[in-house]
């Protein structure tokens, strides 16, 4: 009975230890889990500077996070996203929904990339991750919007390992845009949309005779729209490296 109740305090002084542990080391341990997630969903070489989650309140934070194309794909930059901060609903996620009442989402560079087999590293990442789901059995959490979305958008660029004379460098404009009620990823394509175009026209960044909109407004258009299509796919799209340009929806 003594030896009973011995090894028991044992368990549970261990057991506390651990729990004090895992608090103070909750945001190193997660950090390493997440980018060890990412790597293995993605295929990608995933870096992150800094996650931090908070305990009293439901908040995430993720700093400086890079994703690194495949040698396939040149080995360049695919993804720099320094900050990415949401504060969600607890009692949501805790009946398999995910409701964000505020989020920021800066993101600085993406690189879109053809190799020379002519595929695209976007639908390469797509049949990645399918392929990873096709026979998990786990319930992903619904997705019920986020009331506050913050974006920043940098530059994207295209890169033509075939033919590099196709490279082409685009930028968004977009400085702490506000998207309110976003329901799905496809919500945000007219909004970048207009604000990419307002930002070149009305009082913008680069209001300047010189920019891509003065000199060939339909063609920055159609590479706005190429370019969220390449990010964001429409979703009953078929499966091909062909770009499919999205209808803007009027409100």
């Amino acid at each position: 009975m003594r030896r009973l109740f011995k090894w028991t305090f044992r368990i549970v002084v261990l057991l506390v230890l651990l729990t004090v542990a895992v608090i103070i080391f909750r945001n190193s341990i997660a950090k390493f889990v997440v980018e060890w997630q990412l790597a293995d969903e993605t295929g990608m070489e995933t870096k992150i500077g800094k996650l931090e989650i908070g305990i009293s309140s439901s908040m995430i934070r993720i700093e400086n996070l890079k994703l690194k194309n495949t040698k396939e794909f040149g080995s360049s930059t695919f993804l720099d996203i320094p900050e990415i901060y949401v504060e969600y609903d607890r009692d949501a996620l805790a009946v398999g929904k995910f409701h964000a009442t505020k989020a920021r989402f800066t993101m600085t560079e993406v690189s879109i990339v053809k190799n020379q087999a002519g595929q695209t590293n976007i639908y390469k990442l797509a049949e990645h991750i399918e392929k990873k789901h096709r026979n998990k059995k786990r319930k992903e959490p619904e997705f019920k919007g986020v009331d506050s979305l913050q974006l920043t958008l940098g530059k994207a660029r295209y890169i033509d390992l075939q033919k590099p004379s196709n490279n082409y460098e685009f930028n968004f404009y977009l400085q702490n845009e506000t998207v309110p009620n976003v329901k799905s990823e496809r919500d945000l394509t007219g909004v970048i949309m207009l604000a990419v175009i307002r930002n070149m026209t009305a009082g913008g960044i680069q209001q300047k005779p010189s920019s891509s909109f003065f000199q060939d407004p339909q063609g920055t258009i159609d590479k706005t729209k190429q370019y969220l299509d390449l990010l964001i796919p429409p979703k009953k799209a078929k499966k091909t490296n062909q770009v499919v340009l999205p209808i803007i929806r009027k409100k």
